[in-house]
């Protein structure tokens, strides 16, 4: 099965915000089957959580995995990690504890396959 890798909108939270932007299954993911997310190479002491949304965006929910169950974060600082949970949902971003000391990005990518 072949796989390929395709870079999407990075996940962006705004100087003192703390919500990124939200990307939707329907127009930036709805072909992958994992989603990677690279960190920027620092972040400031805030507690970093992925939300997710099957409403557009309307209402977002706590991602929470493993045993026992934890809030899902995005990788640490200057690390990378792929989430093969996240396409089940309808979109997702990146939740700050606070606001963010300057902006902070996170680049992702998108992993699919042609089977």
């Amino acid at each position: 099965m072949p796989t390929f890798y395709k870079v999407l909108t990075p996940l962006t939270i705004a100087n003192a915000a703390s919500n990124s932007n939200t990307l939707l299954a329907r127009k930036d993911f709805s072909d992958c089957i994992g989603i990677v997310l690279y960190a920027p190479a620092a972040l400031d002491g805030l507690t970093y959580t992925i939300q997710v949304t099957n409403d557009e965006g309307v209402t977002y929910q706590t991602l929470v995995d493993g045993d026992p169950v934890a809030d899902q974060a995005p990788p640490l600082a200057g690390k990378a990690r792929v989430y093969y949970n996240l396409p089940s949902f309808g979109g997702f971003r990146i939740f700050a504890s606070g606001g963010a000391t300057g902006a902070k990005v996170w680049t992702v990518g998108g992993v699919w396959s042609t089977d």
